[in-house]
């Protein structure tokens, strides 16, 4: 058994000057009651902005930790350093522009045990960055490889993870991390459930890095031809799968992700590390 504490989430924070944000932040965690809680922040801003978020977690009382680096390394490179210190069994991912409804961690942690899943998600309710809402996301009940290698419909913030089951991971810092860290799990035979009575709100940035779409769709060809031994020709399927899902998450309100329309497992095959 890891060493990890049983029945502690931890909460891994990447900041980069996002004062403004603190207050939002520290109500998110505070909704949390059901559930044993610590928090990781990990300052990528060479403290621009922290003073505010440490004035609000002050007034929680829930252990937090400050830890700091050399100056934006990375949102990615931020998680590994909170993965590393944390003792939780559960973890959970926090953007500083996001938020939690109440309860949203007790739910997912219920979930884990009702359904002895690795990892749960929910679905999302984008808002842009003055706060007006922009659509949601409708996740299916379950997420397979199959499904995975062709759109990812999971958010971070949305995403609960049970190291006891998982063992120790880190994200890869080659863009797409996290989703990177998805298609790893579900081709090592973890389970990914939703929870159906839950979500999370997102911030869409207009300047986020994944907003940058000649990078995004270099990475998702990166990840397709790093875990699928597939056919050039069905990479490149996947590839425009991928490409109708990222308009559909951008025009529809209601965004439900589309697959291909038939059985694709006996084509994939995950490579060798």
């Amino acid at each position: 058994m890891l060493s990890y504490k049983d029945g502690l989430v931890s909460v891994i924070l990447p900041f980069y000057k996002a004062g403004k944000w603190a207050g939002s932040i520290a109500k998110s965690i505070d909704i949390q009651k059901e559930v044993e809680v610590e928090i990781f922040v990990i300052d990528d801003g060479l403290g621009e902005g922290l003073d505010s978020l440490v004035k609000e977690l002050r007034k929680l009382e829930i252990p937090y930790n400050v830890i700091s680096t050399s100056g934006h390394c990375g949102p990615g490179y931020s998680r590994n350093l909170g993965l590393e210190k944390s003792q939780g069994r559960y973890v959970a991912f926090l953007d500083a522009d996001d938020a939690w409804p109440s309860g949203y961690l007790k739910k997912s942690i219920d979930k884990i045990h009702n359904d002895f899943a690795s990892l749960t998600y929910v679905a999302t309710k984008y808002y842009d960055e003055n706060g007006r809402y922009i659509n949601c996301s409708s996740p299916p009940k379950a997420l397979s490889f199959s499904e995975l290698i062709q759109t990812c419909p999971v958010s971070l913030p949305g995403v609960v993870i049970d190291r006891y089951k998982t063992g120790r991971f880190e994200f890869n810092i080659t863009g797409h991390e996290d989703y990177q860290l998805w298609l790893e799990f579900s081709s090592n035979g973890h389970s990914l459930v939703l929870v159906e009575d839950a979500h999370v709100k997102v911030t869409r940035a207009a300047k986020s890095a994944s907003s940058n779409k000649f990078k995004a769709v270099s990475w998702q060809w990166n990840a397709i031809k790093k875990y699928s031994n597939s056919r050039f020709i069905l990479r490149v399927v996947f590839l425009f799968v991928y490409l109708v899902n990222a308009v559909l998450k951008r025009k529809c309100k209601l965004y439900k992700p589309v697959y291909l329309p038939f059985n694709i497992s006996a084509s994939l095959k995950k490579e060798d590390a």
